[in-house]
């Protein structure tokens, strides 16, 4: 899917770029004129083609991902995402207690990114289960009782409404890139002597 959206979009960037090209050389037939703008203009559109496509990056990774009912949760599972447009990242872990994807990044990112993380991480880690992007319905019924009118006759009657349901992958932001690089300083603690500490008492406060 990925890859077809890719080369959809491609195709028709190159037949755009090829129109345009074509109107400046019959408009400039007789005319030389620097191609270095023509350069410029097709790399900004493979550019914004590239970003375009992000959003559905990992996609057929993730149809072709089997359900594995082994797989084991740990925080210390991480992912990390490059975003290269947005000269960012996004470090991703999966937290059990709080039944959601919690990431690191720097300021903002938007929602439909932050999937193509968590595609990322469910497909490195295989545990597919835990994408729960998707739609289905789910039938309502209500009941409603009427009375006719001089008898005793009492009428029930049920109505079934489908009621759309989304689940969605939830996110929590628990820090900057800082934060996570933070997180990973471990602090060593010597044990210290009582000959020690009263050296150090000493250098502290030379009058006590």
């Amino acid at each position: 899917m990925y890859y077809y959206l890719l080369n959809v979009h491609l195709y028709i960037i190159s037949f755009l770029f090829s129109f345009y090209l074509s109107s400046i050389i019959v408009k400039n037939k007789y005319i030389d004129y620097d191609t270095t703008v023509d350069d410029e203009l097709e790399e900004k559109m493979i550019e914004n083609s590239k970003i375009f496509m992000f959003e559905y990056k990992y996609l057929d990774e993730l149809e072709e991902l089997t359900d594995n009912n082994d797989f084991v949760i740990d925080k210390s599972n991480i992912t990390t995402l490059e975003i290269p447009f947005l000269n960012n990242k996004i470090i991703m872990y999966y937290d059990t207690d709080k039944d959601a994807f919690c990431y690191y990044t720097k300021g903002d990112v938007i929602y439909k990114y932050l999937n193509v993380a968590c595609r990322k991480y469910v497909i490195e880690h295989n545990c597919k289960k835990l994408y729960n992007v998707m739609e289905h319905t789910k039938p309502i019924i209500t009941n409603k009782v009427s009375f006719e009118t001089n008898t005793f006759f009492v009428k029930k009657t049920e109505k079934i409404n489908n009621e759309l349901i989304k689940n969605i992958n939830k996110f929590i932001l628990v820090g900057s890139l800082e934060d996570y690089e933070n997180s990973l300083v471990t602090t060593t603690y010597k044990e210290l002597s009582y000959k020690d500490y009263l050296i150090i008492q000493q250098v502290n406060d030379p009058n006590s």
